[in-house]
């Protein structure tokens, strides 16, 4: 039997992006393990995949911060320092990946863009076993250009001067910041360490690392699979070859979690609901912003007293310092997101592709309050493709957001423009035919 081994970034955005394929997959005769942290077992498990676990971070993303956050360790530059001489992270990731290739004995490996890195550590083990190697990437493209706004950008298409401007200060930054580094770490820093890592794994010329791509660390030549449709881009044509676009790609059929009985209970009195929900991640340098925002909900939730508005929350606490217990708020750490917006008339969100193209596939408006990365992009494209409204964070008033509800609600314009986008992808996208064909279509890494 063929096996999949995919990688995948430790992230429930991210994982429920990826179930679609691991689905196509799976019915198409492969054995589908993923590779990521124990904390994402049961939700792997649920959805009827294998799983093995990881204890460890991808390589060149500072890892060591990465972990020194999770274990709550106070961490100072020459705690950096130390970690950044060590090879001791490279080390643990690179023989956790080889000994699960070594156990699974996949066909195929699909990396998260996030986990970007993992190929090199990979990459003398997929060559020696003629193992296929696909990106996956769960955003729309993070490739940098002068001819576009870029994905977290602020500027639109037809901002050409500032579209450039902007492209030629992130090239200046990025360049600057990568000689600071270096300064600061003395010679090791991330970018210095991986291109000496490339020399040490003997990595071709063919696959170096692709610095058009502002966002993750990855390597040139290696075939991407998006999980979107290039109509929520600002371009027509994929920027490389090797990008594939696969449609809206959500997996309806997915196992979220059980549905709250007082969830159902509330749903079933058949009152309009007002669904918010910000994501699983966000930048904590952002928690002051959302707050205020969450109060000037509960205002706009008691000036309207006929709808029903959910908040879903994940792990933040924030309902006893911000959220009045209003008979119409109902606070829930999560909720299944797919049935709940079957439930909705309006989803108010932050704007991660996962939930806009959700919103799409099931036909509800949006309101965006973006908070961070692609987020700011993807609002800016659903206000141009106006099948939503984008809101700012810091100025909107409860004034503001109370019209901005009222004008998703009282016109069927942006579902209706919904549904023709919709119609649209589900004709040019046979999604199925599509990845197979992809897998089918590449040659083993050499």
């Amino acid at each position: 039997m063929n096996k999949v081994l995919i990688i995948q970034y430790p992230s429930l955005s991210h994982l429920n992006a990826s179930f679609k394929i691991a689905k196509i997959l799976k019915n198409n005769g492969y054995e589908v393990f993923y590779f990521m942290p124990k904390d994402f077992y049961s939700h792997v498990n649920n959805n009827n995949f294998h799983f093995y676990s990881s204890d460890t971070f991808p390589f060149g993303v500072d890892a060591d911060i990465s972990f020194a956050k999770q274990m709550e360790i106070d961490y100072d530059y020459f705690d950096k320092l130390k970690n950044k001489c060590s090879t001791l992270f490279y080390d643990l990731r690179k023989g956790e990946l080889n000994t699960a290739v070594d156990t699974i004995k996949p066909n195929v490996i699909i990396a998260d863009t996030f986990a970007g890195t993992d190929f090199l550590l990979l990459y003398q083990k997929i060559r020696m076993l003629r193992i296929k190697f696909f990106y996956l990437e769960t955003m729309l493209s993070s490739i940098g250009s002068a001819n576009h706004p870029y994905l977290n950008s602020r500027s639109m298409p037809d901002q050409k001067i500032s579209v450039r401007f902007e492209h030629f200060l992130r090239v200046a930054s990025k360049n600057m910041r990568q000689i600071f580094d270096k300064i600061l770490y003395l010679g090791q820093d991330e970018y210095s360490v991986l291109n000496r890592k490339i020399k040490a794994e003997g990595l071709p010329a063919h696959y170096q690392i692709d610095k058009s791509n502002f966002f993750d660390i990855i390597f040139k030549n290696i075939p991407s699979l998006l999980t979107s449709p290039i109509e929520l881009e600002y371009f027509k044509i994929p920027q490389y070859e090797n990008h594939h676009y696969l449609g809206l790609f959500v997996d309806k059929s997915r196992v979220d979690m059980c549905i709250d009985d007082r969830l159902k209970a509330i749903v079933s009195k058949e009152r309009p609901v007002i669904y918010i929900s910000f994501g699983t991640v966000f930048g904590e340098h952002r928690s002051r912003d959302i707050f205020s925002l969450m109060k000037k909900l509960n205002a706009v939730a008691a000036q309207l007293p006929d709808f029903d508005f959910i908040f879903s929350l994940g792990k933040k606490k924030w309902e006893e310092e911000h959220l009045k217990q209003l008979s119409n708020i109902h606070i829930f750490s999560y909720v299944p997101q797919l049935w709940m917006l079957e439930n909705s008339k309006v989803f108010i969100t932050h704007g991660g592709l996962n939930s806009v193209k959700e919103s799409i596939a099931i036909g509800i408006p949006l309101l965006v309050y973006p908070v961070d990365i692609d987020q700011i992009g993807n609002a800016r494209k659903i206000m141009t493709k106006k099948i939503g409204l984008y809101g700012e964070l810091k100025k909107d008033s409860v004034k503001m957001i109370k019209n901005k509800i009222e004008r998703l609600l009282g016109t069927n314009d942006y579902r209706n423009n919904m549904e023709i986008i919709r119609f649209n992808i589900d004709n040019k996208y046979n999604e199925e035919e599509l990845i197979l064909n992809l897998i089918d279509q590449y040659d083993p890494i050499v």
